[in-house]
């Protein structure tokens, strides 16, 4: 049977997960007056209409009027439905061609580089596909490996790693399914009152994709251009964000205005002192009387933009593979 755009991208879908289609995780939904739990689970309808562009409650169901020898619905949650086999049904009989291979192009930008190390990372954690993949698992040890300061990991991966609040919007999913302009990770999510609330799994988008290079190559080209960032001027408002942090907590919580090491090394102090915020005395440094905390907190919130515009531009900067 010839398919049409959506309905090839629903059985493109359920074939790529029809290894994990049983898999589920019962979510708590925050700041829910009652204990109200969400099932997620990959066949469920809202996780099929997230991770595919242009599919929506319609198209599904158009899909199954013309699949019913083989799937049906089955409520779940309160509300939601998901796509099941039916009982007589062979997975064996629903086979769809592989994807040809995507071969990665010369010059990308950075935020890519993320993109298609987090895909193989999925893919390698996913245990030959019969997994999906917590969000934790596959996010700390990109993070882990590459030892970068969070600011300069993509903000949508910390955005769902840091604490279990909503996320503000379904953008942040977007943004770490699409690779190239297009939807390679596969998100479950919880949701309520139709919108997504928080990500929790991962899969991928099988065929041959990315296969022509290495996760070590794309640590080592995140590597070394985040080294040429550091030593570059621009980074000076980085670090001013992170030591004008560290004089806030000096003031704040131990009460000092000197400038100790090893918290506050030579470079530290020097960058204070062409912000005219230091005094030496007898070999000693310290915040001026002059300078509050307020003054160090508007200051820091001027250098915090600084330093989101410069994490921003980094992630759009084209490398070449």
């Amino acid at each position: 049977m010839e398919l049409n755009n959506n309905d090839a991208k629903i059985a493109r879908y359920l074939w790529d997960t029809m290894m994990i289609r049983d898999a589920e995780f019962l979510a708590e939904l925050p700041h829910s007056s009652e204990e109200k739990k969400f099932l997620i689970t990959p066949w469920e309808t809202n996780q099929i209409i997230q991770n595919l562009e242009g599919v929506s409650t319609h198209e599904l169901e158009g899909f199954l009027s013309m699949n019913d020898g083989m799937f049906g619905l089955t409520p779940i949650n309160s509300g939601e439905q998901a796509f099941t086999l039916h009982p007589h049904a062979d997975p064996s009989d629903y086979h769809i061609d592989e994807e040809p291979a995507i071969h990665v192009e010369t010059e990308i930008h950075i935020k890519d580089v993320f993109g298609i190390l987090l895909y193989k990372r999925i893919r390698a954690l996913s245990e030959n596909g019969g997994s999906w993949v917590k969000k934790e698992d596959a996010i700390f040890e990109i993070k882990n490996s590459l030892m970068l300061p969070d600011d300069f990991i993509p903000q949508s991966w910390m955005a769902i790693v840091e604490n279990d609040e909503p996320i503000e919007s379904e953008r942040v999913i977007e943004d770490i399914q699409k690779i190239l302009g297009r939807k390679w990770i596969y998100v479950f999510s919880s949701y309520e009152d139709g919108k997504a609330i928080m990500p929790y799994f991962f899969y991928y988008r099988k065929g041959g994709v990315f296969a022509d290079v290495t996760e070590e190559q794309l640590n080592s080209i995140l590597s070394g251009e985040f080294e040429a960032l550091r030593n570059s001027p621009e980074f000076r408002t980085f670090t001013m964000t992170r030591t004008l942090k560290s004089v806030i907590f000096n003031l704040e919580t131990k009460g000092s205005r000197e400038l100790r090491k090893p918290l506050f090394d030579d470079a530290k102090i020097k960058l204070l002192m062409n912000e005219n915020l230091v005094i030496e005395n007898d070999g000693k440094f310290f915040i001026r009387e002059s300078v509050s905390v307020t003054d160090i907190e508007s200051m820091r919130n001027g250098y915090l933009d600084l330093s989101g515009k410069l994490s921003s531009e980094w992630m759009k900067r084209a490398v070449h593979l």
